[in-house]
């Protein structure tokens, strides 16, 4: 990542250009260096520089713009997404937020991504968990096979499970990624012990209830239940993951982002938490 270059606009991005450099980043400073700017692989916006966002984004075609919040919150990031960057960072908190956010970035424009020819020939791809550590936005490998390839993915738990399989559990909220999370588990519930399928009404979004997915999978001689559960400390996911884990689940089949990519990532969503925190096997369709 050394050889990677960063454009520093306004004074509380250009300040960071000294840690950046100590770093192995290559520097664009402000105006001046405007000329070179096409050679840039990140802009670094202060909080100053958000009117400039539609200027960049034709001047600078597919390069990220990391704009600075100063503190985080769910307001602010709705305004990032509103202003149409691509991600933030913090100036108040130094260095180190920026710098991990540069790694992700860069990993993502970088790092090779799974051929999507192969991929759309294959039943199922199964990807690692996303490490401890590591923002879950950065799984390029995974993002490739949902929006790339049409195949659903399995996601790894950090821990290998003694069974896959035999409890199955599909979240369900009426969407089309739900749906085809349903069809991608099919195999798998016909063969299972016990089959349950989980909603609550803040997941809900449109589409058929669960009452009538169990008539559908009673035509496919699957025999199911349904539970209903409620968020814990408002999060969706981790109500979902609660419920999966009191019916002793060992394979949860969901769909993924039914809501934008882009809006999950910056504001969080049940595929993010399910991603961050699930440590059972998890399919996932899009």
């Amino acid at each position: 990542m050394s050889e990677a270059t960063l454009l520093l606009l306004g004074a509380e991005a250009e300040a960071q250009a000294p840690r950046l450099e100590a770093s192995g980043y290559s520097c664009l400073i402000g105006e001046a260096s405007a000329a070179h700017w096409p050679r840039c692989h990140l802009a670094v916006l202060a909080a100053d520089q958000q009117g400039r966002i539609p200027e960049l984004q034709q001047r600078l075609p597919g390069i990220p713009l990391l704009l600075d919040i100063g503190s985080d919150s769910v307001g602010a990031r709705s305004r990032l997404l509103q202003v149409g960057a691509s991600d933030f960072w913090l100036s108040s908190q130094g260095p180190s937020d920026l710098l991990l956010r540069l790694r992700l970035h860069l990993k993502l424009i970088h790092k090779d991504q799974p051929s999507r020819d192969r991929l759309s020939l294959a039943d199922l791809t199964v990807v690692p968990h996303p490490e401890a550590g590591e923002d879950v936005s950065s799984s390029d490998a995974l993002h490739a096979v949902l929006f790339d390839s049409a195949r659903p993915v399995m996601v790894a738990p950090l821990v290998a499970p003694e069974r896959i399989g035999t409890r199955v559990c599909i979240a369900w909220n009426g969407t089309a990624e739900s749906a085809a999370s349903v069809q991608a588990a099919l195999p798998w519930m016909q063969k299972a012990e016990a089959v349950r399928v989980l909603t609550a009404d803040e997941y809900h979004r449109r589409g058929p209830a669960a009452a009538d997915l169990l008539g559908y999978l009673a035509l496919h001689g699957i025999t199911a239940d349904t539970a209903v559960f409620r968020p814990i400390d408002r999060e969706v996911g981790a109500g979902l993951l609660r419920a999966a884990k009191d019916f002793q689940c060992d394979l949860l089949s969901m769909g993924a982002y039914s809501h934008s990519r882009l809006r999950q990532l910056i504001l969080g969503g049940v595929t993010r938490h399910v991603l961050e925190h699930a440590d059972l096997p998890v399919m996932m369709t899009r």
